[in-house]
């Protein structure tokens, strides 16, 4: 029976972040078409909003997936180890990507942005409309989508299958 609360939080926490990130997602994309700044620092305000639910989740997440681990004494199998593996993989490559480039976008609007593991709290000026393209042009929505789509397959095919 304990089980079962373990997979409830570590799914309910998997929906959750899902939810979050799927709404900084959507944004990420409505970005790239955007040209107005004043529009665009709100895209990133409510996408840094979503942040709030999506961090707690991944921590629920977790815990479930550790919890259930433990209570089926799943540490010796190879596919807890790869799944650990993959979410590991995913946050480095949503770490460097797409927080660099989204940091880039958010110091041209003159707005609170990260350089490594500093945050900087803005100028509240822009830059010029020309650099501010230049960065959006740079984003990569669809390589972050698709690391996001590619690790969360695997995991549920590890999960469900437990092939080693």
């Amino acid at each position: 029976m304990h089980d079962l609360w373990s997979l409830f939080f570590h799914l309910a926490g998997l929906a959750a972040f899902l939810v979050a990130h799927g709404t900084s997602a959507g944004l990420a994309f409505a970005l790239r078409g955007e040209r107005h700044p004043e529009r665009m620092r709100r895209l990133l305000e409510l996408s840094e909003g979503s942040f709030k639910v999506l961090y707690p989740a991944v921590l629920v997440l977790i815990a479930g997936g550790v919890a259930g681990a433990f209570r089926r004494t799943y540490w010796s199998s190879g596919f807890v180890w790869v799944s650990i593996g993959l979410l590991l993989a995913a946050f480095a490559i949503m770490f460097v990507v797409g927080g660099g480039q989204y940091s880039v976008v958010r110091k041209a609007l003159g707005i609170r942005y990260r350089e490594g593991f500093k945050i900087y709290p803005g100028t509240g000026v822009s830059a010029t409309q020309e650099e501010i393209e230049d960065a959006v042009a740079r984003l990569h929505p669809f390589l972050l989508l698709g690391t996001g789509v590619v690790v969360i397959g695997a995991s549920l095919y590890l999960m469900t299958s437990k092939p080693f």
